[in-house]
């Protein structure tokens, strides 16, 4: 294309794709002779590279006439004396996960301690061969086998204890333990019990509750550990999942309000209130 050529020309190209980045392997595709290499891609990746690697697919490369170019160049497509005859190529490789290091004690009768270079996107249970016996603990939080790590912000150098079975563990008070959703904490009073006088959780999971009346004199639970009757509840809260629910405001209008954790929240009951009612969901 000569430089007489109008800057305000359209040009149609033949653009290879790779596949399964993106939906075909080839297109045709115009812009004007003017538009810059950055943005004619733009344009192809934007509405050509499959939905499911969207978010992973970070690195493209742009080739045309055997050279190949950052997707970032402001260079035009004038100057690259490109013709109707030219084909471009535009590949796209998906971002490695970065591995990070997890130290998992495992609670057999002989206690031991391995670790792992996984990727955050890792499921909990893929940490280990599956065994229905295995419960994972972090921080007193009992996490969810299909959940990857990542929703629960374990990093790198994270430390995860692994329950098997009945055996003791000397690394968590099981009666502590806290699993997705409502959390009630009350007192076990039976001296014989481990948890003695020790506040038990218990967990109730996802659904919708009216906390006035979860942790009123007439709603008793079992202690965990020995089965006896608990005090009444004294504390509640969320463990890993989003909580919604009504708040007034002064004018008495209602506000809905959304909060989220990855971990554990302590909820706060409004005073003078005869029912609160919360909607606890899975973390999208």
């Amino acid at each position: 294309m000569g430089c007489s050529e109008s800057m305000n020309s359209e040009l149609k190209l033949t653009v290879d794709l790779n596949t399964p980045i993106f939906k075909t392997s080839q297109i045709k595709h115009s812009a004007m002779i003017r538009t810059s290499l950055k943005d004619f891609c733009t344009q192809i990746v934007s509405s050509n590279v499959n939905s499911e690697y969207r978010e992973s697919c970070k690195n493209y490369k742009v080739t045309c006439k055997g050279i190949t170019y950052a997707i970032n160049e402001n260079i035009s497509l004038y100057d690259l004396r490109l013709t109707e005859k030219d084909t471009i190529s535009i590949s796209g490789s998906i971002n490695e996960p970065k591995k990070i290091e997890v130290t998992l004690k495992i609670c057999y009768p002989r206690p031991k301690e391995i670790s792992l270079k996984v990727s955050r996107n890792s499921l909990v249970k893929d940490l280990l061969e599956e065994d229905s016996n295995f419960r994972f603990i972090r921080s007193d939080i009992q996490l969810d086998m299909n959940e990857k790590l990542e929703n629960y912000d374990i990093g790198n150098k994270s430390r995860v204890i692994v329950l098997v079975g009945d055996n003791p563990c000397e690394d968590v008070q099981k009666w502590r333990i806290k699993k997705t959703g409502l959390i009630l904490e009350a007192c076990c009073m039976n001296n014989n019990c481990v948890a003695y006088k020790q506040r038990v959780s218990l967990s109730l999971g996802l659904g919708d509750f009216d906390i006035v009346n979860e942790m009123s004199c007439e709603n008793y639970h079992s202690c965990t550990c020995c089965n006896s009757l608990l005090s009444k509840a004294i504390k509640f809260g969320y463990c890993h999942c989003q909580v919604s629910y009504c708040e007034f405001q002064s004018d008495g209008i209602p506000v809905e309000v959304v909060n989220s954790t990855k971990d554990f929240l302590e909820g706060v009951l409004p005073v003078g209130l005869e029912s609160f009612v919360v909607k606890l969901s899975p973390l999208i």
